[in-house]
């Protein structure tokens, strides 16, 4: 078997993947991404059809979020055309929210009168400045207290819907009041990618290479290799040939349950193994690309959907970003949540049901437009993220340097690119605590 000998090896060239590789080799570590696909990016990637580049579950970047910190830090692009003002439809009128107080602004125009918007207003506010909500009771139930008016409901769950992938019954009160006074934050001033979100990664891993590390493209993880406890790298099949990588850390991007499989449950404590049966679960959302030859949606930045069937936003990226359509074509995304995270989805009812959205709020959309693709990310093996909010293993495992990194171990109040650039930055310390760059030359025996 061929080997080869790397400071740090990195399973997935996710944001997490490729956060960390691209922090550990501006640190002097020698390190080696693979990646199974032909291209990088996993969810954070873009598909190229018919001449349009349709953005793969990440659809915005938060511009000072911790993943462009991270772009800033080792010296990669980070070209994300900042997001205009999105408009929201509620009760078939479409509003622009100022600036400052867009929540309240909003609320007021679902409350039915003033006396419901201060009931539900000064509950947030209690919720978030003086004491936080029991994590026992779901946010819808925690909200029904102050509320049943669906409109208002349908407000928090656009929100919920967008950035947390989660139905608010199957979310808890806590969680969401978490969020909103923590990774909230990085949301008020968003982007897209202007090449798409693949010339993000290719932006890291050109820092990557230039460092002297390596990324492996369709290049598949077999196994985590340990001894005594302690990882010792990977095995992995590079086109046909089987290669065994060492390493003195191994990092997974591949979901915490995909790296116990990797390394062998057998091998790792049973009540971490455990912990991840029972309370680990996947986020589902499903992506709509559409296309016409004029722009379906008038708003530049987008339109968030209240009290829609599926669809949470309908966005005309070319209206922002002209390079990812053709000339003369205008690409179209609808963002769909399905209203339950822990029930078997049936694929085709919860597109059809997405599509009565589009034909009900899109004008010529059965006339003009074209659906060029429909990604349903129901898949435990590729799912929108690999966790729910409400339980947060760690970045180690019970294995010493192993780690995982990613939407799988996002830290409380963090999603997205963001949480997965926060896991890449505590491994990155950690990793520093415990060993220091430098290696033996690679060896082929």
């Amino acid at each position: 078997m061929k080997q080869d000998h790397y400071d740090v090896a990195i399973i997935g060239s996710g944001m997490g993947g490729m956060c960390a590789a691209a922090l550990l080799a501006h640190e002097g570590y020698r390190v080696l991404v693979v990646e199974k696909l032909p291209q990088l990016g996993g969810r954070c990637t873009t598909i190229e059809y018919k001449g349009f580049k349709i953005p793969h579950v990440c659809q915005e970047h938060p511009i000072n979020g911790p993943a462009a910190g991270v772009f800033k830090e080792v010296g990669a692009e980070f070209d994300v055309v900042p997001q205009p003002p999105i408009f929201y439809r509620i009760k078939g009128k479409d509003y622009q929210a100022p600036e400052k107080g867009q929540f309240g602004f909003l609320l007021s125009k679902c409350c039915q009168d003033e006396a419901e918007f201060t009931r539900v207003r000064t509950a947030v506010r209690r919720a978030t400045s003086w004491l936080e909500p029991s994590n026992s009771i779901s946010f819808r139930d925690w909200l029904l207290q102050y509320t049943n008016n669906e409109l208002v409901l349908g407000l928090f769950q656009n929100i919920v819907g967008s950035l947390i992938y989660s139905p608010l019954n199957e979310i808890s009160a806590k969680d969401i009041m978490w969020f909103y006074t923590g990774g909230m934050r990085w949301w008020s001033l968003a982007g897209r990618a202007r090449l798409g979100n693949i010339a993000l990664m290719e932006s890291l891993a050109k820092v990557i290479r230039g460092r002297g590390s390596e990324i492996w493209t369709r290049c598949l993880a077999k196994r985590i290799l340990t001894e005594d406890g302690v990882v010792k790298g990977i095995v992995v099949d590079k086109q046909g040939d089987e290669i065994e990588i060492t390493a003195r850390a191994v990092v997974s991007n591949a979901g915490p349950k995909e790296t116990v499989r990797l390394a062998g449950e057998e091998k790792m404590d049973k009540g971490y193994v455990k912990e991840l049966k029972e309370k680990l679960h996947i986020a589902s959302q499903m992506l709509i690309a559409f296309v016409s030859d004029r722009p379906l949606i008038e708003y530049p930045g987008g339109l968030g959907m209240v009290g829609a069937r599926r669809v949470v936003n309908i966005s005309c990226y070319t209206l922002t970003c002209p390079e990812l359509s053709p000339p003369g074509k205008y690409l179209h995304t609808a963002q769909c949540q399905p209203r339950s995270e822990f029930t078997t989805l049936n694929r085709l009812k919860e597109i059809e049901a997405a599509l009565e959205d589009l034909r009900e709020h899109v004008p010529g959309f059965d006339e003009y437009a074209e659906v060029l693709n429909v990604s349903c990310f129901f898949n435990p093996g590729w799912p929108a993220a690999y966790n729910l909010p409400g339980y947060y293993p760690p970045e180690r495992t019970p294995i010493e340097n192993l780690y995982n990194v990613g939407d799988g171990v996002g830290p409380y109040t963090a999603t997205g690119t963001g949480g997965c650039a926060l896991t890449a930055r505590t491994v990155l310390e950690d990793i520093k605590k415990r060993i220091k760059p430098g290696t033996i030359t690679a060896v082929v025996i």
